[in-house]
């Protein structure tokens, strides 16, 4: 089978969820994009999607499970990037995906940390894959398919009021991260559990305080 990398996945998925659009007026989205880039920044968004009136509302990061940064969708490196991507454009909800599972995040709550805010887990694919030629066989891909569509209903819901992000009680989200946690022995090196250190942590609360700076000029 054919190995595909993380561009050609991203890109993929793109079409996948322009098609589902195509497809369902009904969701309040126009397009996906993939790797866009902020203004006046040098770092790209692997997901964007734009509402109906082409105003960006959702983005996100997408991994390979065979990869070291794709092991969880808690990765820490990952999640910060994710979040100071999404808050230093003024989007309200981000996600980290990482094929098998997603999560999806809310941007900025007053005084709470990234690791306190709401959160909802997804499990993407029924059938999890461990590497990235499976991503190319019809049967996973029509499981991201569903999953696509999934997720853009949930977030609808959600951008809607509809049925807002779920504020999960700590002990639920804590089995859910060690849920995630318990990957393979061969994988097990690195732990899927956030825990922001001291250096990751400033570098949210300085991307908000940039925010908020912005938010009253």
């Amino acid at each position: 089978m054919t190995e595909i990398n993380e561009w050609e996945f991203t890109a993929d998925v793109a079409s996948q969820i322009n098609e589902i659009l195509q497809q369902r007026p009904d969701l309040p989205f126009s397009q996906a994009q993939c790797e866009q880039r902020g203004k006046g920044s040098t770092k790209r968004r692997d997901l964007t999607i734009y509402n109906r009136a082409n105003k960006i509302v959702l983005t996100g990061e997408v991994k390979l499970p065979d990869k070291r940064d794709g092991r969880s969708p808690l990765n820490e490196a990952v999640v910060v990037d994710a979040h100071n991507k999404a808050n230093s454009i003024g989007v309200e909800y981000f996600f980290t995906w990482n094929v098998n599972n997603c999560v999806l995040w809310k941007t900025f709550e007053q005084g709470k940390p990234i690791t306190d805010r709401s959160i909802e887990f997804f499990d993407a694919l029924p059938a999890p894959v461990s590497k990235s030629d499976e991503l190319t066989q019809p049967r996973v891909k029509d499981q991201i398919k569903k999953f696509l569509v999934q997720l853009l209903e949930r977030s609808a819901a959600i951008f809607s009021g509809e049925k807002p992000l779920e504020k999960l009680p700590l002990d639920t989200k804590f089995i859910k991260v060690w849920e995630l946690a318990l990957l393979p022995p061969r994988r097990r090196k690195e732990n899927a559990k956030v825990s922001f250190g001291n250096r990751s942590q400033r570098q949210v609360d300085g991307a908000e305080h940039r925010r908020r700076n912005l938010d009253r000029t």
